[in-house]
């Protein structure tokens, strides 16, 4: 264990990975707020799911575009604006939601903007740990960063019920804005050498038609692609309106209990994250989708 350790003497990855470890923690918390902050103003399942959609829908829909200004610009400055524009957003929803100024489509237009730069962010993000980790201890790198996200995915769930019977939604929101501020000020302070590109950059629309025929190109990638959607779309999706709704309706601790049901999940994915530290499949992607 100590040997997968060792990529934290990497100073780049080092910044990077506690600057992504505070602000998972954050993003842990934001679900549950965020439900029960939509759920506060109408009750509606169906307006809840309006909210989830408007960000998963930019989110999916601009992973392409993200990838090429990815490739276009220094990643980290990528990142870097994402998590600044995000810290923005959360801090309007807090302070709509605190001052009791918010309406549906406030969160509903906020959280397609979190989306939005949030499907800059991910791509940037995963080219960026090619840039701070050594080739051979990538996979370290990628399953130390795992590791964190579950882990914040974990707790930042479980406390967040706790949380929102003394802050209110709007203060647990108020707290993802500041860990995105965290983040940024890590990033803030990498030293990425540039990459030189061995060929000019082709037109924006040429290269998101050669992005997408890369995706298309590996069976593997796109077969994993439908499988995840269809996951989410049919259970996942589902699962994440309808649930809170029906113990909002018969729980008077609500927010808690959806806290944990979302860390539970989390737990499975901590679990795999401390042995993907250890095991080395042949096949990792057959691996995980068994």
């Amino acid at each position: 264990m100590r040997s997968r350790l060792a990529v934290l003497r990497e100073r780049n990855f080092r910044q990077l990975y506690i600057g992504q470890s505070v602000s998972v923690l954050g993003d842990g918390l934001t679900p549950v707020a965020l439900t029960f902050a939509a759920l506060g103003l109408t009750g509606s399942a169906t307006d809840l799911g309006l909210v989830l959609a408007a960000q998963g829908i930019p989110l999916a829909g601009l992973a392409l575009v993200g990838g090429v200004w990815a490739d276009r610009l220094r990643r980290e400055w990528v990142m870097l604006a994402s998590d600044l524009i995000r810290a923005a957003v959360q801090a309007l929803a807090a302070i709509l939601l605190l001052a009791g100024w918010a309406h549906l489509w406030h969160l509903i237009a906020l959280a397609a903007t979190y989306g939005a730069a949030e499907a800059f962010f991910r791509p940037a993000a995963g080219g960026l740990m090619l840039q701070v980790a050594p080739l051979g201890r990538l996979q370290d790198a990628n399953a130390l960063r795992g590791l964190s996200e579950n882990f914040g995915w974990l707790v930042g769930p479980a406390i967040a019920g706790g949380l929102i019977a003394v802050l209110s939604p709007g203060g647990v929101i108020a707290i993802d804005s500041a860990t995105f501020l965290v983040s940024a000020a890590f990033l803030a302070t990498l030293r990425v050498p540039r990459l030189e590109r061995t060929t000019p950059p082709a037109g924006f629309v040429r290269e998101l038609r050669d992005g997408w025929r890369e995706v298309r190109s590996r069976t593997w990638l796109w077969v994993n692609f439908i499988r995840v959607s269809l996951a989410l779309f049919l259970i996942v999706g589902p699962f994440y309106v309808l649930a809170p709704v029906v113990i909002r309706q018969s729980a008077h601790n609500a927010a808690s209990i959806w806290g944990l049901i979302m860390a539970a999940f989390s737990l499975g994915m901590l679990i795999g994250g401390v042995g993907a530290l250890r095991w080395r499949p042949k096949r990792p992607l057959v691996a995980v989708s068994c």
